[in-house]
């Protein structure tokens, strides 16, 4: 789940979560970013791939207009796979 509700997801308590801090409505981010949409997607597949077990929870660190998307390092993903 992607949620830009925190108080929300710890009430559905989904067996894993990525909170960020965007305007509702607006959970993968602004219309037409596609680094930041692409980042909070990023960010909750690896959460998925390195949960141990349910109610895995992470409140994302990117904010809304005020991460530069292009200096961000890359999201290690298992295997030793990175992605931007």
């Amino acid at each position: 789940m992607i949620s830009n509700s925190l108080e929300m997801t710890r009430r559905a308590r989904p067996p894993r979560a990525v909170s960020v801090r965007f305007p509702f409505g607006h959970a993968l981010g602004e219309p037409g970013n596609r680094m930041q949409q692409r980042r909070v997607l990023l960010e909750a597949l690896k959460l998925l791939a390195e949960a141990k077990g349910p109610e895995m929870r992470l409140l994302s660190h990117l904010k809304w207009r005020r991460t530069d998307y292009a200096m961000l390092p890359p999201v290690e993903l298992p295997g030793g796979t990175t992605a931007r």
